[in-house]
């Protein structure tokens, strides 16, 4: 698992999206027990099914306008 700045990960979403690689990811709030080694920490995690490659970024606030852009993609709704 990589860490990367947000706006990489959201580029590297775009970019597997583009060549018709599958993916998704997940938002993990602070609360989240999955995220128990990054206390007080939103993370994004973006995996490639293809590879199986995971990139993860991690911030003191919930990006919602780069959690907004994922989704749309993912969901394939325009950004």
């Amino acid at each position: 698992m990589k860490k990367v700045t947000i706006e990489e990960l959201v580029e590297k979403a775009k970019e597997i999206d583009f060549k018709g690689i599958k993916w998704h990811h997940h938002y993990l709030p602070p609360e989240c027990l999955l995220s128990e080694k990054r206390k007080n920490k939103h993370v994004i995690i973006l995996e490639n099914h293809k590879t199986g490659e995971i990139w993860y970024s991690e911030d003191d606030k919930k990006r919602m306008k780069e959690l907004e852009k994922l989704e749309n993609l993912f969901f394939k709704r325009g950004s």
